[in-house]
């Protein structure tokens, strides 16, 4: 049978013996199998970046939807009680930071106390006291009975002398206005008057 087999297939044995060995099959078909999936890999990542690619762009060309005037709202929210009921379907949010006050200013330092001035009593001319006596009644009016007052104005110098006398009424008699008058200037001195000009009733009267 062999050697049919020899003669209804020549050449066979130098057939078999010439074709590749097994391991060189496996090597082949592992290599494919590692490029097949790379190859399945990369086309993944490619179309993952090109639809981040397209989002993005969506993104960057979408346009802004803005909001009517009328239709915006602006409520004050406090943070400690829950909003009012409403429909509205936006709200815009604002917090209120409370503003603390400046400190107050401190107060003004309290002004010194004036010192006290010395309490000037205002002199009152007195006539018939031991500065200012009393003028004399002239004998010749005594003797005639005259009687009167004159008012005289008596100018004071810065010493307390009498430099001037004046009458500003007279009591209808020269006798009694001349004596008032030269008795004043001969007489009087009193240094509280320096400087002062006073008025000067002189009442010359007979007692009954």
């Amino acid at each position: 049978m062999a050697d049919t087999l020899k003669m209804t297939q020549p050449g066979a044995e130098d057939t078999i013996l010439d074709y590749p060995p097994e391991r060189l099959y496996v090597h082949w078909g592992a290599t494919a199998a590692i490029g097949f999936h790379l190859l399945f890999a990369s086309i993944i990542l490619i179309l993952a970046y090109i639809h981040h690619i397209r989002n993005l762009r969506d993104l960057m060309t979408a346009t802004i939807t803005q909001v009517p005037i009328d239709q915006l709202q602006i409520m004050l929210i406090d943070d400690n009680k829950p909003p009012p009921p409403t429909n509205h379907p936006l709200w815009i949010k604002q917090i209120i930071v409370p503003k603390i006050p400046p400190p107050p200013p401190p107060p003004p330092k309290p002004k010194p106390k004036p010192k006290p001035q010395p309490i000037r009593l205002v002199p009152r001319l007195v006539v018939g006291s031991h500065n200012l006596p009393t003028p004399d009644y002239p004998s010749d009016a005594w003797d005639q009975r005259i009687q009167g007052t004159v008012l005289l104005q008596v100018s004071f110098d810065g010493s307390g002398g009498v430099f001037d006398v004046q009458v500003i009424n007279s009591s209808g008699s020269s006798i009694l206005d001349s004596s008032a008058r030269h008795y004043i200037l001969e007489n009087w001195r009193d240094v509280d008057f320096a400087g002062q000009v006073e008025t000067v009733p002189i009442q010359y009267m007979i007692p009954p």
